[in-house]
């Protein structure tokens, strides 16, 4: 880490908040170092703002003390056993592919001495914190027979606020649509919540940009069909406000909801196609952000602190 690499923030907006050449740390362990190639309405902030420092949270900087079992595993499946001492900080598994152009990633599921699953890996990296001392099992699963390289071992927690404090901002781009190919990014621990906070109220900064989660976008098509020459009405009620419509519709706006309908003539054996798309009322909800002149009233809406999610959107303001 601190490779302070010239790459730059997310929004020129965002930059005009913090003091000139901001350093910003991009947490790339609970999220992505940059968006992938598909997420075409953000780029690589590398890209994007070239003139502001950039550093990246990464894997390589797990620091391991006590290695526990290490070597190479080959076959589609298998299975690793091994023992961990008491009063350890945190038990750390991670891997490197010996293929890297191999876009499906590996699976490690974790297990601790009561049978009981504790983490499965994302992208090169498992973690458990304060784990039980006794025997732990590691069952490997993979798409191919490839060489994957893995280390399990103990050490020091990696997200500490002394370290966070380093950064004006911490930025965390979080993405499951691939999970299925690169596992599950580990969410925020209550330690780790813990130390962002502490690293907040000493003046840092902190962005969440969630990209899609499973689903990239909702596009509803209708599909009309007939055995004879037809004339049909279609009318549905949208919760919210439609922002595309082929072809036009008729609108009605009601109570929490808007009256779309159209008038078809379908010929027969030949396809009618409506295509529609829509905001539904009030977004995400978290926080309600009025203006008020001189000052900016802000209602929270969710069950984080409400200093800590408000300056994060008069940062984004």
């Amino acid at each position: 880490m601190k490779k302070l690499i010239s790459t730059t923030v997310l929004t020129a907006i965002l930059i005009s908040q913090l003091q000139a050449v901001p350093q910003i740390l991009i947490d790339a362990i609970h999220g992505w170092a940059a968006p992938f190639n598909n997420m075409s309405e953000v780029s690589d902030p590398a890209e994007l703002f070239p003139d502001y420092d950039f550093d990246y949270l990464v894997v390589s900087d797990i620091i391991i003390e006590e290695v526990l079992s290490s070597g190479y595993l080959q076959s589609y499946q298998d299975t690793v056993i091994f023992n961990v001492p008491e009063g350890q900080e945190v038990l750390y598994l991670r891997y490197v592919l010996e293929d890297t152009s191999n876009f499906q990633q590996p699976y490690f599921y974790i297990i601790n001495p009561l049978g009981e699953y504790m983490a499965t890996s994302c992208y090169g990296l498992a973690y458990v914190e304060e784990p039980m001392s006794g025997e732990w099992t590691i069952i490997y699963s993979a798409w191919d027979e490839l060489d994957t390289w893995y280390e399990v071992g103990t050490g020091p927690h990696f997200y500490r606020s002394e370290v966070l404090d380093q950064y004006d901002l911490v930025l965390q781009m979080v993405d499951n649509t691939f999970m299925l190919f690169q596992g599950h990014l580990p969410e925020l621990t209550e330690y780790e919540y813990t130390q962002l906070n502490t690293y907040f109220q000493n003046g840092g900064g902190c962005l969440l940009l969630r990209e899609t989660d499973m689903t990239l976008v909702d596009k509803p098509i209708i599909h009309l069909t007939s055995s004879t020459d037809l004339t049909v009405q279609i009318s549905l009620k949208f919760p919210g406000a439609p922002t595309f419509l082929e072809p036009p519709a008729q609108i009605t706006d009601q109570d929490g909801y808007t009256r779309l309908s159209w008038n078809a003539n379908l010929t027969a054996g030949e396809e009618y196609e409506i295509l529609y798309e829509g905001r539904p009322p009030g977004g995400m909800n978290i926080l309600s952000v009025q203006n008020q002149g001189e000052a900016v009233q802000i209602e929270n809406h969710s069950g984080l602190n409400l200093e800590w999610v408000s300056a994060m959107v008069i940062m984004i303001y």
